[in-house]
């Protein structure tokens, strides 16, 4: 797939471009930003130091790329459509909030709940962070019709959700040793919470009464949500995990959880716990990656899965090598779904004819040959997280997603 970024300087821009450096199916073919246009990319996102070449550029070529990218700032996403001619057959990725009502063809971009139009969607919007950690903390009451009573929500998230634009709250001098509410019962993302769980429950959303507060710490979201419930401890346990047990990166744990489990990761993680008539669920994410741009890869590969136009197969060099020698590679996409799925590759450089991922869950996987053997760049995840590996745990666990972001 041939890739390209609007609006990419800021930290989710970041996040997604090490993402996509690092995607076995992946090439990026323009990043745009009119105010770095000529510096290196890694000039601003330092991280990329050393995987990337790439410039950022004022110019695109939108008929050049099977999907696109939007990294720019509310509202702007919009006028970006409305400003330019979108070839047919251009999939778009909105990380703005621009289109998360469904306008516009755009599909709500959350694998747990609409996986299946995903698959067969053009254009999705990526959900908000908070929204994100909520929802996945009351999906599964809601498919049940059980949200009949308040929900009570409160979150506390990293700096870097306030933006790469330092501000009064978001300085560190500010910030350290410190918390604070911020948009009490009126945040931006309650809209999208009650459109899913009204729709689930055919119309009748709960009262959500959310208090979202800004934490000491760079990145990461812990929600703390509670609702009157009839279920035992049990049984919204067994629901819980009923209802992610196809999910890709969403977890149940039997636990007291932490932000840790999640911070560096594309995992969702869930626990839920009875007190009397209280069900307390707890949620915590990443939000610069399940909460952005992981989950934008994550829906990328989704938008692709079974697709036969996606201009990359992820590698250049194993596919070169193969030509050279008069053999033809084929792309397996095997277990995570328990679906393995064999395509040929096609005789054009760098093309495969199932390029997208398994059609069931998305996953990518390796590259064979002819004769069975494993292709040169087979080991590509395995060295990255050797290399990140020496830098430390964080370094590991940050490989750690980066290899599994990109393979589901």
């Amino acid at each position: 797939m041939r890739v390209g970024v609007i609006g990419g300087a800021g930290y989710t821009a970041g996040e997604l471009l090490r993402l996509l450096v690092n995607h076995p199916a992946a090439e990026i073919a323009f990043v745009h930003s009119d105010s770095n246009a000529g510096n290196a990319l890694s000039d601003v996102h330092g991280g990329l130091l050393g995987e990337t070449d790439l410039r950022f550029t004022a110019e695109y070529d939108l008929g050049a790329i099977d999907v696109l990218f939007l990294c720019s700032a509310h509202g702007r996403s919009r006028e970006f459509l409305a400003a330019n001619a979108l070839p047919e057959g251009l999939r778009i990725v909105d990380l703005a909030q621009d289109f998360r009502d469904e306008s516009e063809g755009f599909v709500y971009g959350l694998p747990e709940l609409n996986r299946d139009r995903i698959r067969a969607a053009r254009r999705v919007a990526n959900p908000g962070c908070f929204a994100t950690a909520i929802q996945l903390a009351l999906l599964p009451l809601a498919r049940e019709g059980l949200l009949r009573e308040e929900v009570h929500a409160t979150a506390v998230t990293g700096s870097t959700g306030a933006g790469v634009k330092p501000s009064a709250t978001t300085h560190f001098s500010w910030r350290t040793d410190n918390i604070s509410v911020y948009k009490a019962f009126t945040h931006q993302h309650l809209s999208e919470i009650g459109r899913t769980l009204g729709a689930m429950q055919g119309g009748a959303a709960p009262e959500i009464n959310f208090v979202p507060m800004r934490g000491d710490f760079a990145r990461g979201i812990l929600a703390s949500v509670y609702t009157d419930c009839d279920l035992r401890q049990e049984e919204a346990e067994a629901l819980y995990r009923d209802f992610y047990a196809d999910a890709a990166f969403t977890f149940v744990a039997d636990r007291p959880i932490d932000l840790k489990q999640a911070v560096n990761t594309n995992k969702a993680v869930v626990q839920v716990a009875k007190y009397g008539r209280k069900l307390h669920i707890v949620s915590v994410i990443d939000n610069l990656l399940k909460g952005a741009s992981g989950q934008a890869v994550q829906n990328m590969n989704l938008l692709f899965s079974g697709s036969t136009s996606a201009r990359g197969c992820g590698s250049k060099r194993a596919h070169s090598d193969a030509r050279r020698q008069g053999r033809e590679l084929r792309t397996e996409f095997p277990p995570p779904c328990g679906r393995p799925r064999v395509a040929a590759c096609g005789g054009e450089p760098w093309r495969a004819s199932a390029a997208g991922g398994c059609g069931s869950c998305g996953s990518w996987s390796r590259l064979y040959d002819g004769d069975g053997r494993t292709s040169p760049d087979d080991g590509l995840f395995e060295r990255q997280s050797a290399r990140e590996t020496r830098g430390g745990g964080s370094r590991k666990r940050r490989a750690d997603v980066l290899w599994r972001a990109c393979l589901r």
